[in-house]
């Protein structure tokens, strides 16, 4: 988190830390990864289609379905629990 509260910029983080990335890999491996739409685009866009877990687990009103096995949608919070 930046000074003024900040988690990220322009659809990406502010900083880039090594160090944290490949402890956020290690801890996520073989798990679940909850993430919402724009955070799922990101990590898709860095061609990775998704995060290195078993499953991802997208919340998101405006996307209804994507073509990845790894993938699944959810549109209603209540759905997730």
């Amino acid at each position: 988190m930046d000074e003024r509260g900040g988690i990220g910029r322009d659809n990406r983080l502010p900083w880039h830390l090594s160090a944290d990335l490949k402890r956020f890999k290690t801890l996520t491996m073989g798990h679940c990864a909850l993430m919402g739409r724009k955070t799922y685009e990101v990590a898709v866009r860095s061609g990775g289609g998704g995060y290195p877990a078993v499953k991802n687990y997208v919340f998101s009103r405006t996307v209804t379905q994507v073509d990845n096995p790894k993938v699944e949608i959810i549109a209603d919070d209540a759905a997730a629990f």
